[in-house]
């Protein structure tokens, strides 16, 4: 690493470091390395998958407003439905007097109520994040 790129990422403000992909972000050029790996003399790698699937969650999530914004649809949409089989169970009950079973009301609360859940998970974690605090790379490094 260079000292540009040093002095670069520590002008990034963020919360949750992604190194990997800030260095990518800041845009230098980049050259590779190979280097051959030995195997492993002693013990066994702490490093497992769960580990690794968290590390690929984080590249996602700290570079990407997708998941936010899958979180919000998802959430709006499970909501929606849910208040259109609601009323849907209601006109049955009101004007066929087809009874609504027990289950039915619960199932429409339960997604409702998971629906609801989602958005506001969504909207907190847009205010937990607030806007992504990364410069813009031609203004900070001279």
């Amino acid at each position: 690493m260079s000292r540009r790129l040093v002095a670069a990422m520590k002008q990034m403000r963020e919360r949750a470091r992604f190194v990997h992909g800030m260095m990518a972000w800041v845009g230098f050029n980049v050259t590779t390395v190979t280097v051959k790996h030995e195997a492993r003399s002693k013990g066994k790698s702490k490093y497992n998958i769960p580990r690794m699937f968290g590390l690929a969650f984080h590249a996602i999530t700290s570079f990407s407003t997708v998941p936010l914004r899958l979180a919000t649809y998802t959430g709006l949409l499970c909501s929606c439905i849910s208040i259109v089989i609601g009323f849907y169970f209601i006109y049955q009950k009101i004007f066929h007097d087809i009874p609504v079973l027990g289950y039915a009301s619960i199932m429409v609360s339960i997604f409702f109520v998971g629906g609801v859940q989602l958005l506001v998970l969504a909207y907190l974690e847009s205010i937990w994040a607030g806007p992504i605090r990364r410069y813009s790379t031609g203004l900070c490094i001279s």
